[in-house]
């Protein structure tokens, strides 16, 4: 009797798929899909809406484009056409077409995947005259690059072949020291002028203004709130903003000298900064962690050797932040409690000496990035700490590294002469 009923159940199986593919051949033929809400096709090829089923032609009133397989229609909507070019003053003009463009072409997408190590420079942005302390790539547009310089101007670059300069931005009446990108068309920027700067740089206006009691040395965005930052001065204040409102909305206290760099830990719950101090017992001053709602001192025993920090990273893919240290190496430890150094790994072959050299971690994780004062970026692998490879830029110390988001063989890297070399 199982048998029976198997063998039944079977036949109306084989029954139901002869007919679906005898359904879905004849679909494939009118070149359209058939919905319940559709009624009839016509002999021209328009689709009927509404309608009753008849022996002849259908009369309707909606009508649609034949059959277009997915390749073509795919082919037919990627342009890789760029931006014309603006007309002389128009500066805002020409930043709205860049934010406006297509984010990524195929050429983008084909080596996301692609991993390897910068080994030519395909061109030199060299219009700042002081030294350039902060770089960072547009979050979506792969080609827009933004600088920020001593010379008191924030830059926004195109960074294809030619590498024009899209945009210069004269909000600060000092040198800047740093700037993060907020969403896609907002720059927040922070320099000796004692003021960060909320600016829309479609419009150039500025939208709201943060007074400090001291030279802003650093800031981060937070990057699950995108209304937040955190700031920290000369003075060692560390403070959070509300974007929105232009209020302070945290004090955090415990650090000791001039803020180096803050990172975010944990979806944005805690963060981390390093500050310059280097003084007898001084040592629960120098890397601070605190968290962000209570404003409390989660540890201060994180990194205890004598040296400043001048940059931090969190590593994309594992619970590990690494800090670039003035003994010439960097350094590696867990962004989980207790904060627990690492012994037994660094990166060493590149140097300090007191420079502002900052580095950078391709977003697999697998490849670290540093500056050097020698005027060299190097090149190390994560995993085994072993050094790759060293490219020399010049005589002229590195200090900001940028890896592209998208294309991991492409990385920014400005230096003390203030001009940014673009490495593929």
């Amino acid at each position: 009797a199982w048998l029976v009923h198997v063998s039944k159940v079977w036949t109306k199986v084989m029954q139901n798929l002869t007919a679906y593919s005898s359904s879905s051949d004849e679909d494939e033929l009118t070149g359209i899909e058939i919905r319940p809400t559709v009624s009839s096709i016509e002999d021209n090829g328009t689709v009927c809406a509404t309608g009753q089923r008849t022996s002849g032609a259908y009369t309707c009133n909606t009508s649609i484009k034949g059959y277009v397989s997915k390749r073509k229609a795919t082919a037919s909507s990627v342009s890789m056409d760029m931006p014309c070019k603006p007309t002389e003053g128009s500066q805002l003009m020409a930043v709205k077409e860049y934010l406006s463009s297509t984010t990524d072409g195929p050429e983008v997408k084909r080596a996301r995947k692609a991993y390897g190590i910068p080994r030519t420079t395909r061109i030199v942005l060299s219009e700042h005259s002081k030294p350039t302390m902060d770089i960072h790539w547009h979050p979506f547009q792969s080609q827009l690059l933004l600088s920020a310089s001593l010379d008191g101007t924030v830059k926004l670059w195109d960074a294809n072949e030619k590498g024009k300069c899209i945009a210069t931005y004269h909000h600060h009446g000092s040198g800047v020291r740093a700037a993060r990108w907020i969403e896609s068309s907002k720059v927040v920027s922070g320099g000796y002028d004692k003021c960060c700067k909320y600016v829309n740089i479609e419009t150039g206006q500025i939208i709201s203004s943060f007074d400090h009691t001291g030279f802003v040395t650093s800031l981060n965005a937070h990057f699950g709130n995108k209304d937040m930052i955190v700031t920290g001065d000369i003075n060692g204040n560390v403070q959070s903003w509300d974007l929105r409102s232009g209020r302070k909305t945290g004090q955090f206290l415990g650090a000791g000298g001039s803020i180096l760099s803050i990172e975010f830990l944990h979806n944005g719950k805690e963060f981390i900064a390093t500050s310059d101090i280097v003084r007898k017992n001084a040592a629960s001053q120098a890397v601070v962690v605190w968290d962000i709602a209570s404003t409390a001192v989660l540890s201060n025993q994180v990194y205890i050797e004598p040296y400043t920090c001048p940059c931090l990273k969190a590593h994309p893919e594992e619970p590990y932040i690494l800090a670039q240290s003035n003994g010439n190496y960097i350094v590696l430890f867990s962004s989980n409690r207790p904060y627990k150094l690492n012994k037994y790994k660094r990166y060493e072959g590149h140097s300090v000496e007191g420079f502002n050299v900052g580095f950078d971690i391709t977003p697999d994780g697998r490849l670290l990035c540093s500056g050097s004062a020698d005027g060299r970026i190097y090149f190390y692998d994560y995993y085994s700490s072993k050094l790759l490879k060293s490219v020399p830029l010049g005589k002229s110390p590195t200090l900001a590294i940028a890896v592209h988001p998208s294309l991991q063989t492409t990385v920014a890297v400005s230096n003390w002469i203030g001009s940014v070399s673009i490495l593929d």
